[in-house]
């Protein structure tokens, strides 16, 4: 449904709560028993009114469609006059819209009635001045010369122009036409949270993500001065494209505005106190009429919290006087073990929940710092290169966001100076900072590098701190991980890829239309040994953007391990010619050369790479296999030197087999002592074992550990099928059923 959150407004309609439109009805009656239901108890409720209302069916119904929106509501504790007044609204003729399609409020052109409440009514509207279509909420005729009710509606308007965030419903304008406040904000579609719950359960996954995306926007009103004051699952709003929206600041209390300090709330039967808001989620100092500050929307948070994981209110049943005092007196059920909610996650909404506000968490930012906490995963990753480097990784793998299957990445907001404005683009975002720390996220991904690496993780998590929903920082993610997994050899490659799909896909999720995400994929199909698919993939990335380097990168892998190495050569030179100054794309142009048997033009490329940079590892390898296979063998045993030395160089199957095939078998059979001493340590890729057995002649051993990387879906055997290093072994039948394990045609 197309709307903007209700929050405590209900539908006021007698069509939705029930009441049958024919019934006459005698509306001071109705009225009586409505006020009286509201003071006897939750137990002593029903029973008063099936003796009250007898047999008249008519009458029943219309006293509980009256109860059903004063609760949905949320001013449980209005006076006998309010109560009059929306009794009137309910069941009277004041029930039809105030506004018909058609008519003007200032420059805006209603369209339709979304939704009513009980401070006003929301319409969908056309804005003539800018062509886009808004939501106007105008205050109920009826409620225009109350003066309290004014003040809420206006302060309601000024509390929320007053914040930019992309959590927060962003207010364009306020008004008034023909006595007729109204507030003009963005049109929202989905749905609020409350429906979400009343529809199904939440996963602990999902309820720690809305936890966070409330938490990001409590920040931003909190900076601002603003508490809100009311928060409840009917006051979040979850829109279509994955972002959550706080709305309704009706109750909202500008911290350095005294006036907004009720008087101490006599808890009692009576329902003429002032209080207003929704037991269960109004915090306990509130209640008792003391000073109040933003901790006060830290309980609010953890009440939600607790609803998401629990299925049920912390307090009561959300709309009695009674669920007040359990708010004051009672501590919330310990959740149900088959709720799966962790340990850590427990102690976090407990905190919240605390009665007294010293003894929660004292800052959103600090809640929204511990529901990040628990996203996080640090696996022992395999190192390779510097001890120094793969302890970075894992640093900076704590305190960075655990994508999964479940809920296709969470997002990982945090505070933002410069918050991703409502009217951007879908998945960019105008936040200079987050889009800088994203450049900065490609420049150390670029580098390929093991000391890189966790510098581009810190700034991708940066770029979704201060945007959760900029979809080029979650590609930035998923092609560090694959990076990790697969080529720097940092991380368990099944573990690295997992983070990596969940990462493209929520790219996607947040905008269907990236090409990089869609690259990103094909790039993980392509491991997976999905060449088809990974062709299909990379195609649809080059279709939305047909200058996007790295799809042409990639797809010129996939291309060469199908065996056309003729398209693979013409991708990988496209590739380059748009991106002339990466690293990683001329290296990779003369890898697929040599992959193409050109070693000439490989040690060409190499030369040409190593002059933009000496230090680039990959292009020294390239160049010594490349430099051997046109036996210039002093230059190759230079090469191979050099890379040994280099910080992402070191030891490898490379290495070993460039030893072997300089005939220095007694280096090359050390290498591989070395390395089959590291895999009882560490994980070792079975294929790196493999291609030196191969260049020592050792065919035996050489399929055995080939056997062994296709078993384990080594990221490396995807070059099996054009790797030179094996040519040796390509007259065997045993390789040929390798070939045909990997789902490719034989040579």
């Amino acid at each position: 449904m197309g709307m903007t959150a209700r929050g405590g407004d209900p539908v006021l309609s007698a069509r939705r709560w029930g009441r049958p439109a024919t019934a006459a009805e005698d509306w001071s009656r109705i009225r009586e028993l409505l006020r009286a239901a509201l003071e006897s108890s939750p137990r002593q409720r029903s029973a008063f009114l099936d003796e009250a209302c007898g047999e008249d069916a008519a009458l029943r119904q219309s006293v509980d469609a009256l109860l059903a929106a004063h609760e949905e509501a949320g001013d449980f504790l209005e006076s006998p006059q309010q109560v009059d007044r929306m009794a009137a609204d309910v069941l009277g003729d004041e029930a039809a819209p105030a506004l018909a399609a058609g008519r003007r409020v200032g420059r805006y052109e209603i369209l339709e009635l979304l939704d009513a409440g009980g401070m006003g009514e929301v319409y969908r509207a056309r804005d003539t001045g800018l062509g886009r279509h808004v939501a106007v909420k105008v205050m109920r005729p009826w409620m225009t010369g109350d003066t309290a009710r004014l003040r809420l509606f206006e302060k309601e308007a000024r509390a929320a122009s007053a914040i930019s965030d992309p959590n927060i419903l962003a207010v364009f304008d306020v008004g008034a036409a023909d006595g007729m406040p109204y507030v003009v904000s963005e049109l929202l579609e989905g749905e609020t949270l409350g429906a979400r719950l009343r529809r199904s359960s939440l996963t602990v996954g999902e309820s720690v993500e809305y936890g966070i995306q409330i938490a990001h926007g409590l920040c931003a009103a909190h900076e601002q001065g603003i508490v809100h004051r009311d928060l409840k699952p009917d006051n979040v709003f979850l829109t279509r494209q994955g972002r959550l929206k706080l709305l309704d600041f009706g109750l909202a209390k500008l911290m350095q505005d005294p006036r907004d300090d009720a008087a101490p709330a006599a808890l009692s039967s009576s329902s003429s106190t002032g209080l207003m808001g929704t037991p269960g989620y109004i915090a306990p100092e509130r209640l008792a009429g003391q000073p109040t500050d933003r901790r006060v929307d830290i309980f609010g948070l953890g009440a939600l919290l607790y609803r998401m994981l629990a299925g049920r209110p912390a307090f009561g049943g959300e709309d009695t006087l009674s669920d007040l005092h359990a708010t004051l007196t009672e501590e919330p059920a310990p959740f149900a073990v088959e709720a799966d909610v962790p340990a850590r996650l427990q102690r976090v909404v407990w905190r919240c929940l605390e009665k007294r506000p010293e003894d929660r968490f004292q800052t959103a930012h600090e809640v929204r710092s511990a529901l990040q906490a628990l996203a996080v995963a640090a696996p022992a990753g395999r190192r390779r290169g510097p001890l120094a480097a793969a302890a970075g990784v894992a640093a900076v793998l704590g305190a960075t966001v655990f994508f999964d299957h479940a809920r296709h990445g969470a997002a990982s907001p945090g505070p933002s100076a410069h918050p991703a404005a409502p009217q951007a683009a879908r998945g960019e975002t105008s936040s200079v900072e987050a889009y800088q720390a994203s450049m900065r996220g490609r420049y150390y991904w670029n580098l390929r590098s093991a000391e890189a690496a966790p510098r581009a993780i810190e700034q991708f998590n940066r770029a979704l701190e201060l945007d959760p929903l900029y979809a080029e920082a979650y590609v930035g993610l998923a092609d560090t991980y694959a990076m990790l997994g697969d080529m720097l050899y940092l991380m368990p490659h099944d573990d690295a890829f997992e983070r990596a799909e969940a990462a493209a896909r929520r790219a996607l999720d947040l905008d269907p239309t990236r090409a990089e995400a869609y690259a990103s994929l094909g790039h993980l199909r392509m491991h997976a040994w999905r060449w088809q698919e990974a062709d299909r993939l990379f195609q649809r990335a080059l279709e939305l953007d047909s200058a996007y380097a790295p799809a042409l990168q990639w797809r010129a892998y996939n291309l060469a391990s199908m065996g056309r190495t003729r398209e693979a050569v013409t991708a990988i030179e496209r590739a380059q010619q748009l991106d002339p100054l990466s690293l990683i794309i001329n290296a990779d142009l003369a890898q697929i050369l040599y992959f193409a048997r050109r070693p000439e033009d490989a040690v060409a490329q190499c030369r040409k790479t190593l002059q933009m940079n000496a230090s680039f590892a990959e292009a020294r390898r390239v160049s010594f296999l490349a430099l051997q296979r046109i036996h210039r063998d002093q230059e190759a045993r230079a090469d191979l030197e050099t890379y040994r030395a280099l910080p992402d160089g070191g030891l490898g199957g490379s290495v070993g087999y460039g030893y072997a095939a300089l005939g220095r078998r007694r280096e090359a059979a050390t290498v591989l002592r070395e390395l089959e001493a590291q895999s009882r340590r560490r994980s070792v890729p079975p294929y790196d074992l493999a291609v030196i057995h191969a260049g020592l002649g050792q065919t035996d051993d050489a399929l055995l550990w080939l056997d062994k990387s296709l078993a384990t879906h080594d990221p490396e055997s995807m070059i099996l099928p054009i790797d030179p290093r094996l040519d040796s072994l390509r007259g065997d039948p045993r390789f040929a059923a390798l070939l045909r394990r990997m789902g490719l045609p034989l040579p």
